[in-house]
């Protein structure tokens, strides 16, 4: 992706700051579903980014199959739908108009409910009251601002916060670029990383923000 972005080197040097930034790198290697809504949330993001250079209807088709994965892993991946939908109805509405735009957004919205009903059907089945009770309680964990900070001021993987400049650096360096001009095939992986920084926000709980809630955002703030 950095490669596609900004060129060979940059690839490399991304490479380098994910496989060798201690917090990155201990993350990277927790068994937890975050590690594999990371990869599927890299996946996606390159194909949006293909999709964005050349927009075809073939990019599309894997697309409900990586959300549905991420989010039969764990309920949070079924959110990598929201930043599909957004690109692509961006992408297409300006080229194409509202109607098509319409109509592939739908499609990805529809091919991805079998795998809603699935996860669901799997709860109920295992047992229901337990798991609309789970669900339940996972639903209405306070949402506030504090968990923006705490993502920012805690470098850690586990409940420890691991000190780590690197991980600092990479933050600083997130926030140069979110805000400065550059062409939108760069300024997109600065939505990749917001966005998560937005999905740990609402499904974090603002006063039970874990450390791995954030690693699908590593990668991005590594690029």
């Amino acid at each position: 992706i950095a490669k596609m972005v900004s060129g060979y080197w940059t690839g490399i040097l991304a490479m380098l700051i994910y496989g060798t930034t201690p917090v990155m790198v201990f993350a990277s290697r927790t068994a937890l579903p975050e590690n594999f809504i990371a990869l599927l949330y890299v996946i996606l993001a390159f194909i949006l980014l293909k999709f964005y250079q050349k927009p075809r209807f073939l990019y599309l088709l894997p697309i409900p199959f990586l959300v549905g994965i991420a989010g039969l892993s764990k309920p949070t991946g079924f959110f990598l739908l929201f930043i599909a939908v957004y690109i692509i109805f961006k992408k297409l509405f300006e080229i194409e108009g509202i109607r098509i735009a319409f109509k592939k957004v739908i499609f990805l919205i529809l091919a991805t409910i079998p795998f809603v009903a699935l996860f669901i059907l799997y709860g109920i089945y295992f047992d229901a009251e337990i798991f609309w009770r789970i669900t339940s309680i996972q639903s209405f964990r306070p949402v506030g601002f504090n968990s923006l900070g705490w993502f920012f001021i805690s470098p850690a993987y586990r409940t420890a916060v691991l000190t780590d400049s690197w991980y600092i650096f990479c933050l600083l360096s997130s926030a140069y670029f979110i805000f400065s001009p550059k062409e939108r095939l760069k300024k997109m992986i600065s939505i990749f990383f917001i966005y998560w920084v937005g999905v740990v926000m609402i499904t974090g709980g603002e006063g039970d923000l874990l450390p791995w809630y954030r690693f699908p955002a590593m990668p991005f703030l590594a690029i």
